[in-house]
């Protein structure tokens, strides 16, 4: 399948089984985020009632670890919501539609899998960044011109590497398009991210642990890093519009009327305009929240087809399940 078509086969899927996906994303985020609004209203309220809170040193490590509280709440619905949306969107590629139930019991089994896999992928990414960052720093600090030359000349050697690997096939070898990648800035971080970033689908659907998902999803990409790349970027731009579009169109229309029906607005934040534009991402991510991990599931089995033949693999199940 070419990416257009990957993204056709995400949209059929979402479609066939969406109220599946939106009650797998109410469920994982909707009672959290109404809890929070309520803990942050009340530590709203508070202070409005008795200003001198804002001097209590009660009052802010109560909100701090409030707030730490409910961050991690959300990255263990994050977690979850990830991994139960990868095994609908697989059972729905498979024909073999799965329902909510089933699928938070295979996230839940698979939860500390995706915690691990999650931390340690995190934290390699991290390692890679705060090494190239450092690199630059020590160019810098041992020569300031050199240092400068570097960074000012990696974006023009990335791109004429990429012209270059293109436009010849002779030159289209792993060390011009590693060159093409690691010059960019952060491009090793880059570089690894993509190459893991089918990381859910191999350990949820493959029941690998975390060393073995991040080293199949290796595999996986291997020869299709721009292709993967270039459908990442398509599936962001996607996501975004998806998730952000209602409430910037809604700010659009409530901004104005805010605006010229309380003269004095300004000064309070704009507080309806703000209510309306977060209420309404809130719900564009609960609608459209698993599309990105439908989209990686569909491209997940692209890519199989592609290296392994699974296709076939499905025929032959299929004919026996007959």
């Amino acid at each position: 399948m070419g990416l257009g078509d990957i993204l056709d086969e995400t949209i059929r899927l979402y479609r066939q089984q969406a109220l599946v996906y939106i009650g797998l994303m109410a469920l994982a985020f909707v009672p959290i985020t109404i809890l929070a609004t309520l803990a942050g209203a009340g530590f709203g309220l508070s202070a409005f009632l008795d200003p001198r809170l804002l001097g209590s040193y009660d009052f802010w490590a109560g909100a701090a670890g409030t707030l730490v509280l409910f961050s991690l709440l959300f990255f263990v619905a994050f977690l979850l919501s990830q991994g139960a949306a990868t095994e609908v969107a697989a059972g729905g590629f498979l024909a073999h539609p799965l329902q909510l139930r089933p699928a938070f019991a295979s996230a839940l089994r698979h939860f500390l899998g995706l915690l691990g896999i999650t931390m340690l992928m995190g934290g390699l990414l991290l390692g890679a960044a705060v090494a190239d960052l450092a690199a630059t720093g020590l160019l810098f600090a041992l020569n300031p011109l050199l240092g400068l030359a570097v960074l000012v000349l990696r974006v023009p050697v990335a791109l004429l590497a990429l012209l270059l690997y293109l436009a010849s096939r002779a030159l289209r070898r792993p060390p011009v398009r590693l060159l093409a990648i690691l010059a960019m800035p952060l491009g090793a971080a880059l570089y690894l991210g993509v190459r893991w970033s089918l990381f859910v689908q191999t350990l949820v659907l493959e029941g690998l642990g975390p060393r073995a998902a991040l080293g199949r999803s290796w595999r996986l990409v291997d020869g299709y890093w721009w292709r993967t790349l270039g459908f990442l970027v398509l599936l962001a731009i996607l996501v975004v519009v998806l998730q952000y579009a209602p409430g910037l169109l809604l700010g659009l229309v409530v901004f104005p009327a805010e605006a010229l029906t309380q003269p004095g607005v300004f000064d309070n934040g704009l507080p309806l305009t703000y209510l309306a534009t977060n209420l309404a991402s809130a719900l564009g991510w609960v609608i459209f929240g698993a599309v990105q991990w439908l989209a990686m599931t569909v491209y997940y089995y692209d890519l199989r087809i592609r290296k392994e033949a699974f296709d076939l693999e499905l025929r032959v199940r299929r004919l026996r399940e007959t």
